[in-house]
Parts: structure tokens; sequence; C-alpha cells
């Protein structure tokens, strides 16, 4: 799966990927971790970071930005805007690999709350 390209305020956002090899086979990530950040700037402050679940065997690794984080990157002034969204995964070797670095529209949901 690849990043969304539209992140709903007041809604999860959740992404899935596998890291593969060269050749599409699923790589074994046991220990390493991950994370995903949200910003305005590259040199702004993060607006949201979240750490990744990760599945080591199967090289799942997989974001979920809960609605709660994502209610605050608009307002009414501004009822969508670009962000940065780019996530890193960590090895257990102290290997850093990036796993994107794209641009995300933040756009207010027009269904919000139940």
């Amino acid at each position: 799966m690849k990043p969304l390209k539209t992140l709903y305020t007041d809604s999860h956002y959740q992404l899935r990927l596998v890291y593969t090899d060269a050749d599409g086979t699923p790589v074994d990530i046991t220990g390493a971790t991950a994370t995903m950040v949200l910003r305005n700037t590259i040199e702004s402050a993060a607006l949201v970071t979240t750490s990744a679940t990760i599945d080591g065997p199967t090289g799942t690794i997989e974001f979920t930005i809960p609605p709660e984080d994502t209610s605050t990157l608009i307002d009414a002034k501004r009822p969508e805007r670009k962000l940065l969204a780019g996530a890193m995964l960590y090895l257990p070797d102290d290997l850093s690999i990036p796993l994107f670095n794209t641009t995300v529209l933040a756009k207010k949901n027009i269904v919000r709350g139940a």
C-alpha cells in the first residue's frame, strides 16, 4: 500500500507497508521500529508523530493515526492544507532506512463524530 494522498480530519489514517527485498520477498525485520511524522515544512516541528506496529517475520509495518490527532491539522481559516509526510525504519543493527517522503493533503471531513 502506498501512502494516502488525502487525509480527512476526524478519521483514522491507516497505512500498512511490507518491507521487501529487490525480488519482492518480505524481509524479516524482527526487532525493528518505525516512526511516521506529518509536518508543515521540512524545518518545522512535527504536527503528528506515530510509531508503527511491526510484525517482524512478515516484514509488515502498520501505522495508525487516530482521529484525535487529525482533528487539529486544519482550522476554519484553512479548510485544507498540504503537509509533508515521512516514515523511517530503524533496524536493530543501527541502520536507518527511509520508507517514504511525500506530501499529503489534509482536508476537513464532512462526516464527523457519531
